[in-house]
């Protein structure tokens, strides 16, 4: 016994350090649900940020994305409300960044861009 505790109770957190997360095979350990609020509220951040990334579509589509992702893993916290509303706040935002994308590139193809 040492100041830390148990001996093998220190060897544990060295080696839960060590994984990063992961278990003995190398898989993904399940995220507590205080990771998943992190997720649902960074999910709604740039859900907003959306909101203004959109007219550049190469800032929008991964600010679209990550949010979409981050809110989806959110959903299963306690704050899934949160988790919604940035759900939705990203697919309306990734479609109409895909929208501004596809027409800046054909108003460029055809040559009506800079006229």
């Amino acid at each position: 016994m040492n100041q830390f505790g148990n001996e093998s109770d220190v060897q544990q957190q060295i080696v839960d350090v060590r994984t990063h997360g992961r278990d003995s095979v190398g898989s993904p350990v399940a995220m507590n649900s205080h990771g998943q609020e992190r997720n649902a509220t960074a999910g709604f951040v740039l859900g907003l940020v959306s909101l203004l990334a959109w007219i550049l579509p190469f800032i929008g589509l991964p600010v679209t994305v990550t949010g979409l992702v981050l809110s989806i893993r959110g959903l299963r916290s306690s704050r899934s409300g949160l988790a919604t509303a940035g759900l939705i706040l990203s697919v309306i935002w990734l479609l109409v960044t895909l929208a501004n994308g596809t027409l800046g590139a054909y108003m460029y193809l055809t040559g009506q861009y800079g006229k």
